[in-house]
């Protein structure tokens, strides 16, 4: 399977369409990335909630757009690898340890992802797929965007 086909794949699987993404792109003049808050949201949230170690055997924090959600996921990562216990005090003191506790947003962003209601664990397994793929997404439109700087440098000389 080529890379494109890979890509129309994940696509079709996220009701994504990437022609429809590149013309809102060139129409504002700016790069929008495919993600969804959402997922991000829930998969911590059901981290706090006992998915943590499933959910880092299949995301990593690079698969996370907002960086805030990608330093909190980085943080329940080295909890779970440690083999510490995932939780909202864990994950706080970590991240003031750290100097990232008011960068990410404070104890308000924490307590805000323990209030979100979680849906049950087949459905944050789904978000869990999705995040990756979005996250695939958007690696190869950079790689893309990267490519055509690449070529119209290379047009110039």
């Amino acid at each position: 399977m080529n890379l494109m086909a890979i890509l129309k794949s994940a696509a079709s699987q996220l009701n994504y369409d990437p022609i429809m993404w590149a013309k809102m792109s060139c129409e504002r003049k700016i790069v929008v990335f495919p993600w969804s808050i959402e997922a991000e949201e829930t998969i911590i949230a059901s981290c706090l909630r006992g998915h943590a170690k499933r959910m880092v055997e299949i995301l990593t924090p690079g698969d996370f757009q907002l960086p805030a959600h990608r330093r909190i996921f980085d943080t329940i990562r080295s909890l779970v690898n440690e083999g510490n216990q995932v939780d909202l005090v864990e994950i706080a003191i970590r991240l003031k340890n750290h100097g990232c506790l008011g960068k990410i947003g404070g104890l308000c962003l924490l307590e805000r992802f323990f209030d979100l209601q979680v849906p049950v664990a087949s459905d944050v397994y789904h978000d869990a797929k999705r995040l990756k793929l979005l996250a695939m997404l958007r690696k190869h439109i950079l790689y893309g965007f990267r490519v055509k700087v690449e070529n119209s440098s290379n047009e110039l000389v």
